[in-house]
């Protein structure tokens, strides 16, 4: 009975615990900028790691 206890409480600790962040970090080269579109609201760049979005009133980077 205390065996059937103990793997229950282990199951149930288990499904608490993560084993991979839900965060995803991007480690994309943006050094070299191959090109910049202006817009009403927004900066789009293009560089070899991929597209950047600049919010021209707030100044927040996404990338895209």
């Amino acid at each position: 009975m205390q065996k059937h206890y103990l793997l229950f409480g282990f199951i149930l600790l288990s499904q608490f615990l993560a084993a991979q962040s839900p965060k995803w970090i991007n480690y994309a080269n943006d050094c070299f900028v191959s090109d910049i579109l202006p817009t009403d609201e927004f900066v789009w760049v293009t560089t070899q790691g991929g597209l950047e979005r600049i919010d021209r009133k707030t100044g927040e980077r996404r990338t895209c």
